[in-house]
């Protein structure tokens, strides 16, 4: 399991800070929810962790590992962050997506091993999209969308 830590974090936009000195750090292996009025800064702590947004002060630990020492690409092998409002690329089917998920563990060609493509079926069977799979994104309803 990973560890994910946070210690003083300072996030905002500009001069407006939104997270103000906060340490938290999710037990691992358990799904942890953020829950709050609107603004109050969830989706800007998600983007910190996501490092879209580079914290004004404190620090960011994965694994005891300062997030500004990870490559991108073993960040992305370990954190993922899905937006509340996706654009839907055309013609995408589910199972594209979902196999766009494995791109950290792939070669610089990109080829899904039979390793990557089962665990792109692993991973629709979990979210019970099977029947889904072939579906273009466009043609789902937005909480279908959500669940790719």
């Amino acid at each position: 399991m990973s560890t994910l830590q946070a210690q003083q974090l300072d996030i905002g936009y500009g001069a407006t800070r939104i997270v103000q000195d906060l340490s938290f750090s999710p037990p691992p292996g358990k799904v942890t929810a953020l829950i709050g009025p609107n603004g109050c800064g969830k989706s800007t702590l998600l983007k910190a962790f996501a490092r879209i947004l580079t914290p004004q002060a404190g620090s960011l630990t994965l694994d005891g590992k300062a997030y500004r020492d990870l490559s991108a690409r073993d960040l992305a092998r370990k954190v993922a962050f899905l937006p509340q409002v996706l654009p839907i690329p055309e013609g995408v089917s589910v199972r594209q997506l979902v196999a766009y998920g494995r791109s950290p563990h792939n070669s610089l060609w990109g080829r899904l091993s039979s390793a990557d493509q089962h665990s792109v079926e692993q991973a629709l069977q979990r979210m019970e999209l099977e029947t889904l799979a072939d579906r273009p994104l466009s043609d789902l309803s937005g909480g279908q969308r959500q669940r790719a």
